[in-house]
């Protein structure tokens, strides 16, 4: 038995060896990899640009009445070849215009006429010409430049605006109530300009999410006084803002490496935690970041503490309503999946020097920080704070097209928690999770290739499908295939080429297999271009056993067979021996009364003839 499943692998291992399964690249991508601004080795070519800006920013939230209102400089800096022609700045909120596109359903009766005012604008100094020289789409507002911008040049851009915030509605972000606010996507921003699609014009639309430059935020906002603000990056003047006793912990929690009660509860009886005033602004700065958010929250519990890595100091922060069960545990959550990120998976320090968690009830990443809810369970506690910090990682370090695709950001905060887990073994459901999740889509006609364009995938269980469930199998399988050793110096390596960079699928594809071995390139064909789904089972057929893969997977698997006595034996097969076929033969000796199939992730829309009884 042993020498024929051996034979079956040599003569499948042969097969992979003389076949050619080659990447093929649109033709639309051929011109960035064939002049040098990409490239097949895996790594950014010697002509790779990205543009960038620099944000002042002065924002208030008027709590009564839910406004946000703002003043903005922007210094845009033109590192592209090309002449722009044109700006665009997103203006998100416009998502909740009564006649904005959206994949997500609302209430019209609770929406806006129109949800950002532009108070002003102008670039380099001059007005900009809203009725000549302006067009608008759902959220965008596209400006028709006098001036074009040149290469290598810059562009001073300065707005200012308000919008109202929607009572009762909180997606992603909003008034929470109960004095919880979480504000993002809240200032004009410049679109991404880039190598593949020069201006960045889809809309937000509540489903899709986010493409965003590396940018500098100097930000500094208000709000009343008896608010504690949070905001992506580090606070610059805690001490003209927190009394003695709340700037002294704040300070300890700065170098402590155990968590600070910054604010707690008896605190929170005696009273104010800020000096006295009616407001205080609060300023942040925040390099290299992709986007801005803050969180002003009061009567909330504050914890902190800095973990401590190669290259720097994270402090890390969680901050929460007293009735929140769960949080208490959360910035010692949070601090240890930094610590067990920078050292285990991704083993890359964390980019950031800030975390931040709000209590708010989101589920949603943010530059330094995220938007929680409470959960019902301490294993739901670590993974969705794994999941969410992961992201600091994904897309916000290696800077992806959310838009296009979300898999390449999304697979990755998926199987962070899987990783984590294991580093400390512990028995879990998140896997049994997943599965359910994969098992409602997969092999279905609502099921469509990982490689669709985000922004073509409206239907949210085709959405979800191809973005989050079958694209971690995806990196696990990938791991198994390349060995855990190869996986993850080329995962270090994707981050030496790509962090804080721009990277489209062909470069992660290049970039985990720079040897252009076809035996990968099979597998991402397989796995990434088509509806391939996981189902494999052991038949009798005229006598004859075999495995047949009905999912056309690529799928690495063990036979173990059963004999009598409870003797076994079994054979471990790689996914490659489906490279040039869908049936494997078993020729089985001796007195076997079970055969059983299966794979390391049990993945398998139909286990129930992955089990053969003599």
């Amino acid at each position: 038995m042993k020498k024929l499943l051996l034979f079956v692998i040599l003569v499948s291992c042969t097969i992979v060896l003389t076949a050619q399964h080659d990447l093929i690249i649109p033709r639309n991508l051929l011109p960035n990899y064939e002049s040098g601004i990409r490239s097949t080795t895996g790594a950014p070519g010697p002509k790779y640009w990205q543009n960038h800006a620099d944000y002042s920013i002065d924002v208030e939230l008027i709590a009564d009445t839910r406004t946000v209102k703002g003043k903005e400089t922007i210094l845009y800096y033109n590192e592209s070849p090309d002449t722009l022609k044109e700006l665009v700045l997103a203006l998100y909120q416009n998502v909740l215009n009564k006649d904005a596109k959206r994949v997500r359903a609302l209430p019209k009766e609770i929406l806006h006429d129109n949800t950002v005012n532009i108070e002003h604008l102008s670039i380099d100094k001059a007005l900009v010409d809203f009725e000549n020289k302006t067009s608008r789409t759902s959220t965008n507002l596209i400006i028709e430049l006098d001036k074009p911008i040149l290469p290598g040049a810059k562009v001073e851009i300065e707005a200012h605006w308000n919008y109202q915030m929607i009572k009762g509605l909180q997606f992603r972000t909003g008034d929470y109530g109960n004095g919880v606010v979480f504000v993002g996507y809240f200032y004009p921003k410049v679109a991404v300009y880039d190598d593949v699609d020069g201006w960045d014009k889809k809309d937000y639309n509540l489903l899709h999410e986010f493409y965003s430059d590396f940018n500098s935020y100097d930000v500094r906002i208000t709000a009343p006084a008896e608010y504690i603000v949070s905001a992506t990056g580090r606070l610059q003047n805690s001490k003209d803002i927190l009394l003695p006793e709340f700037e002294k912990r704040f300070q300890q929690a700065l170098k402590s490496e155990k968590v600070v009660h910054i604010v707690d509860s008896l605190d929170l009886q005696k009273g104010r935690v800020t000096k006295p005033g009616e407001k205080h602004t609060w300023h942040y700065k925040a390099p290299l970041a992709p986007d801005f958010a803050f969180s002003p929250c009061k009567d909330a519990l504050w914890d902190g503490s800095t973990v401590k890595l190669k290259s720097k100091d994270v402090f890390v922060d969680a901050v929460y309503k007293k009735s929140s069960w769960d949080f208490f545990q959360v910035a010692e959550v949070a601090a240890g999946a930094i610590k067990y990120m920078s050292e285990g998976f991704p083993g890359v320090d964390y980019p950031y020097t800030d975390m931040t968690i709000i209590n708010a009830g989101a589920a949603m990443e943010f530059p330094m920080m995220v938007n929680d809810p409470s959960v019902s369970s301490e294993r739901s506690l670590h993974s969705l704070t794994v999941h969410e910090v992961a992201h600091t990682y994904f897309p916000f370090y290696i800077g992806t097209n959310e838009r296009k695709y979300a898999w390449m950001d999304e697979a990755w905060a998926n199987v962070a928690p899987v990783f984590y887990f294991e580093s400390k073994d512990w028995e879990t459901d998140y896997i049994p999770y997943k599965l359910e999740r994969y098992y409602r889509i997969a092999g279905t006609q609502t099921e469509l290739p990982i490689m669709t364009l985000t922004n073509y995938l409206e239907y949210y269980p085709a959405y979800r499908h191809a973005t989050y469930s079958k694209p971690s199998y995806g990196l696990l399988f990938l791991r198994d295939l390349l060995g855990e050793e190869v996986f993850e110096e080329r995962l270090k390596k994707y981050f030496d080429n790509w962090g804080f960079k721009h990277p489209i699928p062909y470069d992660f594809f290049y970039n985990f297999n720079p040897d252009n071995d076809p035996v990968v390139n099979w597998f991402y064909r397989k796995f990434y271009f088509e509806t391939c789904y996981a189902d494999l089972s052991v038949v009798k057929e005229d006598g004859k056993l075999k495995v047949v893969n009905k999912g056309g997977m690529p799928l690495a698997f063990e036979i173990h067979l059963i004999g009598e006595g409870g003797a076994r034996t079994q054979q471990s097969m790689p996914a490659q021996v489906w490279m040039e076929t869908d049936e494997i033969p078993l020729e089985v000796k001796g007195s076997v009364k079970k055969v059983i199939i299966k794979n390391q992730w049990d993945l398998d829309v139909n286990m129930d003839d992955n089990v053969l009884t003599f």
